[in-house]
This record gives structure tokens, C-alpha cells and sequence, in this order.
């Protein structure tokens, strides 16, 4: 399922949280955890990828958001 960044993550001065449980890799980020820019999550700064779609699955077991890309 394609969604916006901005759906998925905040954006504020302080750096980057996910508004919804997700998961990169091995990696779950849970509401409340703050990153700023250059911090790798299995590589990948998010950083990188403010403002664009993400390509997501959703555990509706654990309700975990699963990046599986971006566009």
C-alpha cells in the first residue's frame, strides 16, 4: 500500500517520530521516539525521504506499520 511520509511520520525542529508503530528491517519504532537527520535505521536514513510515499504493509496482528520502500 502506497502512503504519504507525512501520514506515517511528524516533522517538527527537534527531528523526525513516527505517528503509528513502524517497523524497518529487524527495527520496530514505536510513537514518542524522536530522531534527527543521519540517524540509519538498516541503512536507511528517513531523512532522506521527508515528503515522499512510502511503500507499507500492515501487520493488523500487532497493528505495525512495515516500510517496504519509497518512491
Amino acid at each position: 500500500m502506497r502512503v504519504g511520509f507525512y501520514d506515517l511520520f511528524t516533522v517538527t525542529q527537534d527531528g523526525i517520530s513516527p505517528k503509528v508503530p513502524i517497523q524497518i528491517g529487524g527495527m520496530v519504532l514505536t510513537p514518542g521516539v524522536t530522531f534527527v537527520a543521519g540517524v540509519l535505521f538498516e541503512g536507511i536514513s528517513l531523512a532522506d525521504y521527508v515528503g515522499n510515499d512510502v511503500e507499507i504493509t500492515v501487520d493488523l496482528e500487532n497493528q505495525v506499520h512495515i516500510i517496504k520502500g519509497f518512491y
